[in-house]
């Protein structure tokens, strides 16, 4: 999946049951991800996770000084596997349609990062919000 440094502060204040405060920011530096497989970035930048409840919004800036695409673009797209929930877990959160973040990401590329499979053989560069 990935790692790195990172460094975060903020506060998580339990109010009540469905009223769960985080306000947590951060930043991290030279960081490798690999999402999805076949997607390889090295970057740095900053992050956030905030809310009172599901869905929490994460999000930030990515700067990515690095990165290589080989993964093959195709129609047919595979299913993620299915983990298996915890039967301690609140019904809530084992739902099929749960969504627990809303995704609020700036993705920088500083440079082009190859993109290279079965059908392109290419730079690509620009950003992504």
């Amino acid at each position: 999946l990935g790692g790195g440094p990172f460094a975060a502060d903020g506060k998580i204040q339990i109010k009540k049951m469905n009223d769960v405060l985080i306000d947590v920011k951060g930043r991290f530096k030279d960081v490798s991800i690999t999402i999805p497989d076949g997607v390889k970035t090295k970057g740095s930048g900053d992050f956030f996770l905030k809310g009172n409840w599901f869905p929490y919004s994460l999000g930030g800036e990515y700067q990515v000084s690095q990165g290589e695409v080989s993964k093959e673009i195709d129609g047919n797209a595979q299913k993620a596997g299915k983990i298996k929930p915890s039967s301690f877990l609140p019904d809530f959160l084992i739902e099929d349609k749960f969504q627990p973040f809303l995704l609020d990401w700036n993705v920088i590329l500083k440079r082009p990062i190859l993109v290279k499979n079965s059908l392109v053989n290419s730079p690509l560069s620009g950003s992504l919000k």
